[in-house]
């Protein structure tokens, strides 16, 4: 028997001040699971005749604190009506995942398992110190992950009549890294095509899991036309890109 438990805490500040909206978040998250009993490891038979022991993902412990500021500021001038915002929002998690740390073992059937016969085993280590990773000091991960956004509005009233919307938003999602360099993953190997390259891959420590991309504008632009002028009938357009 085993189960999971998950903590969360939100907390959230917002002011309001002459046309400037800024607020500030904080959310956290802990999720915690323990293998019951402890040190049994997981047992599956394909027959579906015996199996025991907790799921082979346990234990775990993750933490996950998530902070968000954001800032909007509203002016006029003239006919124009403008918006400039900006967000920023930190992840920071401690992760402690102990899969198959107690050892996996699948028979093809109950006759399999009474002759300790597993076709297959698993048990996670430590491959700089060949340690099970739950006593290892390498097991903690630091992961952590930056994202950056801002846009501009303008509402510009050409006409009593006539409004054109117009905007630009720009959003960064930042790169996971973990911050002790315990970060690993698939590095493509020499080739010409990606066929050869992926054959020719490895397993090995990476700095970043994929490279950063600044392009991601949003243009839009929109407009709200009143062709009788009385404020009756409205006829209303736009496009965007997200």
């Amino acid at each position: 028997m085993n189960s999971i438990t998950t903590d969360q805490y939100d907390l959230r500040l917002d002011n309001v001040f002459r046309n400037d909206d800024f607020r500030f978040g904080y959310l956290r998250n802990r999720a915690f699971a323990h293998a019951f009993p402890p040190n049994v490891p997981n047992i599956v038979l394909d027959d579906f005749t015996l199996g025991f022991g907790a799921d082979y993902y346990l234990p775990l412990n993750f933490t996950d604190n998530v902070f968000n500021f954001r800032d909007t500021l509203i002016r006029s001038s003239g006919r124009h009506g403008l918006k400039f915002g900006l967000e920023y929002n930190e992840d920071l998690e401690t992760g402690d995942f102990g899969a198959v740390t107690r050892g996996f073992y699948e028979f093809f059937s109950l006759a399999d398992f009474v002759a300790d016969s597993p076709y297959l085993q698993e048990l996670q280590i430590d491959p700089s110190t060949g340690q099970n990773i739950l006593s290892s000091p390498n097991r903690l991960r630091h992961f952590r992950r930056r994202d950056f956004a801002w846009f501009i509005q303008d509402d510009w009233k050409v006409r009593k009549n006539l409004t054109i919307n117009a905007g630009l938003r720009h959003e960064y999602f930042g790169v996971l890294t973990e911050t002790n360099g315990k970060q690993a993953g698939v590095i493509l190997g020499p080739g010409t095509t990606f066929r050869d390259q992926f054959v020719n891959a490895r397993f090995g420590p990476l700095k970043q899991m994929y490279e950063p991309y600044w392009k991601n504008f949003a243009p839009s632009i929109g407009l709200a036309w009143d062709p009788t002028g009385s404020g009756m009938f409205s006829v209303r357009t736009g496009f965007a890109i997200n």
